[in-house]
């Protein structure tokens, strides 16, 4: 649809003259979306259509969201650099994996790829940490907590690495994986490590929080409920919507999110040139 100056001047006057809604938690993603007149900033004219804002496009929260991916393979510097170009304002790396053959040891690209995306301009970056838990199928024994801790500090420290928050992914493993993180013989021996790790975590002073799906609590834990570490922000796993407020699946004592990965294994729909995936959140911080 093509618009002259005048039918401009007339819809800019009546998106002025329309009470906008309050943006609070309550004002989802969808409906900001829905009514573009309201919240003229979602939207912009590309080649006379008018289309989402992707730099504002996660405006649905108190506190304006951050567009960011999550990433567990090699990136190049030009996939980066299409990232930050197109707004995105958050990397995340894996740092540390469960590496069950090993017993837990830091991901050999997490080096790499931090330096990377320093180099592509980002400087909000947080990493995770898959930590090496429970019974593994092929009788290695895990490393200690505090040895895998130790050995994720060391990375941080010796190479002085800006990491704004540490993440403790707390997940399953699919059935008939040879890793087989958190099955210690029963539910309540899981909820006692995963505190033990969390009081670990804790020690270490630095900034942390929780990656967890509500879906998965219970194949881990003995109820939806057991509470891990509640005091912890919560990265939440729920597919469909970057709105962090709208997240329904809390679990583990959490009444509300952080942060939200809401999609898996995704091309950046801004760099589609490059068939390489990420998954795609938002944060609060």
């Amino acid at each position: 649809m093509w618009f002259n100056s005048a039918s401009l001047l007339s819809l800019i006057a009546t998106a002025a003259s329309v009470t906008a809604l309050p943006v609070d938690e309550t004002t989802s993603l969808v409906e900001r979306s829905a009514n573009p007149l309201q919240f003229p900033d979602l939207w912009h004219f590309t080649d006379n259509v008018r289309v989402p804002n992707p730099l504002r496009l996660f405006t649905g929260q108190r506190k304006q969201a951050i567009r960011g991916f999550d990433i567990s393979s090699p990136m190049p510097l030009s996939w980066f650099q299409c990232a930050k170009k197109n707004g995105y304002g958050k990397a995340v790396f894996r740092a540390y994996t469960q590496a069950c053959g090993a017993g837990g040891q830091v991901d050999p690209n997490f080096l790499t790829e931090y330096r990377l995306a320093r180099q592509a301009g980002f400087t909000d970056i947080d990493a995770y940490m898959w930590p090496c838990t429970g019974t593994q199928n092929n009788g290695k024994r895990c490393k200690s907590i505090q040895t895998q801790l130790n050995e994720l500090m060391a990375v941080i420290r010796d190479n002085k690495l800006q990491i704004n928050r540490l993440w403790l992914d707390v997940e399953p493993n699919e059935p008939g994986f040879i890793c087989q993180s958190w099955k210690v013989g029963s539910k309540e021996g899981a909820l006692n490590l995963a505190r033990q790790w969390v009081a670990a975590i804790k020690a270490t002073k630095m900034n942390w929080g929780i990656y967890g799906n509500g879906g998965q609590w219970l194949d881990m834990f003995p109820e939806v409920s057991s509470n891990i570490g509640s005091d912890l922000p919560l990265w939440a796993v729920e597919m469909g919507s970057p709105d962090i407020a709208g997240t329904k699946r809390l679990m583990g004592g959490w009444t509300r999110a952080t942060a939200k990965q809401w999609r898996l294994d995704t091309k950046l729909p801004e760099c589609s040139s490059d068939s390489r995936v990420a998954d795609l959140n938002s944060f609060l911080s």
